[in-house]
């Protein structure tokens, strides 16, 4: 299946699954990242078991492409001193983000459920990370004569931006 932007007629690649870019809290830094390991460690000392990415799979369409899903989102990870927040994004529908956060306390920090209504969806650093993902989307994708979802992939946020 090709992934063709709607009201273009031009298809760019197809990805066999979905590809998740991870971004790190405030000094965030973009690019696929593969994390084999069942614990990552955190800046704090602590860590996270299971990983973000486990938590990611749960709420990840599937199949990650069709005809109103590009098959591309990405992942944040941000281990904040009162709370740490994983959220997994996607974009389907041309323009719309799915956002998905986990929450869990400082106090209890393996744990990584589904955020309620009560907390937080993110902190001012991560929505640095989102400002970025928009931008990126609107100028490889919407705006783009041709959508190549490549190039948003390469798009990278860097802590000087």
């Amino acid at each position: 299946m090709a992934i063709v932007r709607p009201g273009s007629k031009s298809p760019s690649r197809t990805p066999r699954a979905l590809s998740v870019r991870s971004e790190r809290g405030g000094a965030a830094t973009g690019g696929s990242r593969n994390t084999r390991s069942p614990t990552r460690e955190r800046p704090h000392g602590r860590s996270w078991s299971p990983p973000p990415e486990a938590a990611a799979a749960g709420v990840l369409p599937t199949p990650a492409v069709t005809p109103t899903r590009y098959g591309v989102g990405f992942l944040g990870v941000h281990d904040g001193r009162g709370g740490n927040f994983v959220f997994v994004d996607w974009w389907e529908h041309e323009n719309e983000l799915h956002h998905h956060v986990f929450f869990s306390t400082s106090a209890d920090p393996a744990s990584l459920p589904a955020a309620i209504p009560a907390d937080p969806i993110a902190c001012v650093w991560d929505l640095c990370v989102l400002a970025h993902e928009r931008e990126a989307w609107i100028s490889r994708i919407l705006a783009a004569d041709v959508a190549d979802v490549d190039a948003y992939l390469e798009d990278q946020l860097s802590g000087a931006d």
